[in-house]
């Protein structure tokens, strides 16, 4: 319960103005940035100081937005930004959606606060509040003379129940699993529902296109400075900062690993910055290849011959993200079996913009080492090449192009699978996320996205979340 609020980097961004500007202009009327600010606000509690008079930020909100603890090397960091060209912004102020700051992070007291302590915890006794765990749901039941939603089937305990809607069936099972379950349900693409052996409800050619994700090149910097992180240096004093966390929520372990980001663009002509850096005091080798390298998903070759040369070294991490990827994925069925997981196609680096745009940014990278800050603590692109691109020299675009292509991490920031918008044909879901050619059934999680915020997509899904909650009220109060 929580969702991926549970277990996420807790990176609290919204992403420019523009962006929802744009939603809107595509035919979703409502959804702008004013709009928008109004959820924001809804959701958030800040209690970072400089920011709780903010009139772009809320102190009244379920959910606590803090800086996560600092460590000596962010201030490197941020005042590296600063020689790079960069002022020290609130990233989440329209006005300044391009420069450096510390990260905001949706935690209280240096412990996470998830959706599921937000938003359930508090009404837990509410009798018109039933919340069933550990159900797999099959299907949405659809009559389909009247193309109408009563329910929902799920298995529970090894048995299969039905559960009637009085009014609606509202979907959020992610930007992988609604689909999946739309498809399930009889409401896809016609020909792939049935060459899997399902019955067409509603001809619905969007449901499981349009996946887009944030990407990033894994770039290493070693320093001849002993202020990075590593296992080693976290061994001897774990259990006093334990103590010191529980006790008041402070020290090491209340930080999120990735204290500062840096909004940049690849062109200065761009109207809004096209990376998000972001810098941490770890690198893939802070310990010694055991879990990290799982995580950012290197294989054990891949590791040893490229990073495990520096376990004993110095290093740190900036991971520039791609924020407005062209290349689109899909989702698709593996077969009309419910447990079987969909085939997520994600298409990464398809388009060559994307490539261009990873390339440049590691040029980025480079340049920002380049100040004075970062020569002060000896900071250096690590250079020996991935396995597979020795070939090219290092540091040429030739190189970056293999290296991204050899090792690009995606951010767990899926979302457009089910988007929003007025034309049936190139959407899922209603401005009012509604399902096209179903009624009763809306979507309300990040697959209804029309395109991929630049942005870390928590924020803007709890936003989405208390805008289809006023919707879903104003539309049935209609109808009463």
């Amino acid at each position: 319960v929580g969702g991926t609020t549970i277990w996420n980097g807790l990176m609290w961004t919204r992403c420019p103005a523009s962006d929802f500007d744009e939603w809107e202009a595509m035919g979703n009327p409502g959804w702008g940035y004013q709009s928008m600010l109004k959820n924001f606000l809804k959701v958030e509690n800040v209690s970072i100081p400089e920011l709780r008079d903010s009139p772009y930020h809320s102190t009244t909100g379920p959910v606590g937005v803090q800086y996560p603890f600092r460590t000596q090397i962010s201030d490197v960091f941020m005042n590296a930004g600063r020689e790079f060209g960069y002022d020290w912004v609130d990233y989440n102020n329209p006005k300044t959606p391009t420069g450096f700051s510390r990260t905001q992070i949706s935690a209280r007291n240096g412990r996470r606060v998830d959706a599921a302590t937000a938003y359930l915890l508090p009404i837990k006794n509410r009798q018109n509040l039933h919340v069933l765990k550990n159900a797999f749901v099959n299907r949405v039941i659809i009559d389909e003379n009247t193309k109408t939603a009563t329910g929902v089937e799920f298995v529970k305990n090894e048995n299969t129940r039905v559960v009637s809607a009085k009014k609606e069936v509202i979907l959020s099972a992610g930007t992988f699993n609604t689909p999946k379950l739309l498809m399930l349900s009889g409401i896809g693409p016609a020909e792939h529902l049935k060459s899997n052996g399902i019955k067409v409800i509603q001809d619905s050619p969007a449901v499981g296109q349009n996946l887009q994700e944030h990407i990033s090149p894994l770039t290493v910097v070693t320093i001849n400075s002993s202020i990075s992180y590593n296992i080693r240096k976290l061994a001897p004093i774990i259990m006093p900062a334990f103590r010191e966390w529980v006790s008041n929520g402070e020290g090491i372990l209340s930080s999120n690993v990735a204290e500062v980001i840096g909004y940049v663009k690849t062109d200065p002509s761009l109207s809004k910055p096209d990376i998000e850096m972001i810098f941490s005091p770890v690198s893939i080798a802070a310990d010694d290849g055991i879990l990290l390298r799982r995580y950012f998903g290197i294989s054990e070759e891949t590791y040893e011959t490229t990073f495990a040369p520096i376990n004993q070294r110095e290093s740190f991490t900036i991971c520039p993200l791609g924020m407005y990827p062209k290349s689109k994925g899909e989702i698709r069925l593996n077969s009309s079996n419910p447990v079987d997981p969909p085939v997520i196609i994600t298409n990464f680096l398809k388009e060559p913009e994307d490539v261009k745009n990873m390339v440049d940014a590691q040029k980025l990278v480079q340049k920002i080492l380049e100040t004075e800050s970062m020569k002060k603590i000896g900071a250096r692109l690590y250079d020996k090449p991935v396995l597979g691109c020795e070939e090219f020299e290092f540091g040429t675009d030739e190189y970056f192009e293999c290296s991204v292509r050899t090792i690009t991490m995606q951010f767990h920031h899926q979302c457009c699978t089910a988007r929003m918008g007025p034309n049936p044909e190139d959407s899922v879901v209603s401005p009012r996320l509604r399902v096209h050619g179903v009624k009763n059934l809306r979507v309300v999680d990040a697959s209804v996205m029309p395109k991929i915020p630049g942005a870390h997509t928590m924020s803007v899904t709890y936003a989405i979340a208390e805008n289809a909650a006023d919707i879903i009220k104003e539309d049935w109060n209609n109808e009463l």
